[in-house]
């Protein structure tokens, strides 16, 4: 396990060192610990040049927080418990994903989801340095997400057939008339 340390936690890495060795974890597993300037990275390097450094080589970054901020900042996209998340919103990759196969233009996502320009910028970024892993992270979510509207479909068959049976309430009869007349022309189309 190889771990690029930043500059800005140098003295952190040292003292991690210092306990790693001193609770013998090195006679359980290789780690090294790798400084910027053992690998030529400049310091001034962007996030996404460390971040795409760091995954070629196979290296876990260790850092204090970089730029934080920016287009190519390693902050704007976050792993959350719903996955990857563009940091500040509840608007994951996938989310985003699903615009960009489709080829819609980043200005079109952007309003759509009411993301500021830095973070649409960051969470293209983030898709284009990590495709493989994003595409397929995605296929994923486009599978369970299947398997999930197919089970609750069929769970709940009987009663969405229940209540479709069931009359309008009275003074909604010419909503539903033109809802039918949609669903008809929407179903005459496919």
């Amino acid at each position: 396990m190889i771990f690029l340390i930043d500059h800005n936690i140098e003295g952190q890495a040292t003292w991690l060192w210092g306990t790693i060795l001193a609770e013998g974890w090195l006679d359980l597993i290789e780690i090294q610990f790798i400084t910027f300037e053992q690998v030529k990275l400049s310091i001034e390097s962007s996030d996404l040049v460390v971040w795409r450094f760091a995954q070629k080589n196979k290296m876990i970054v260790l850092t204090a927080n970089r730029s934080m901020k920016g287009k190519n900042s390693l902050e704007e996209v976050i792993r959350t418990e719903r996955g990857l998340t563009i940091a500040g919103t509840r608007i994951t990759i996938y989310d985003i994903m699903d615009y960009v196969t489709a080829q819609y233009p980043p200005k079109f996502i952007r309003g759509l989801f009411d993301l500021t320009e830095a973070q649409i910028n960051a969470a293209l970024a983030y898709i284009e340095a990590n495709r493989a892993d994003v595409e397929a992270e995605y296929q994923i979510v486009l599978k369970e997400a299947e398997e999930l509207r197919l089970y609750y479909e069929e769970k709940n068959r009987d009663l969405i057939a229940r209540i479709a049976a069931q009359p309008p309430q009275p003074g909604t009869e010419a909503a539903w008339e033109k809802l039918r007349a949609a669903k008809a022309k929407r179903e005459a189309k496919a």
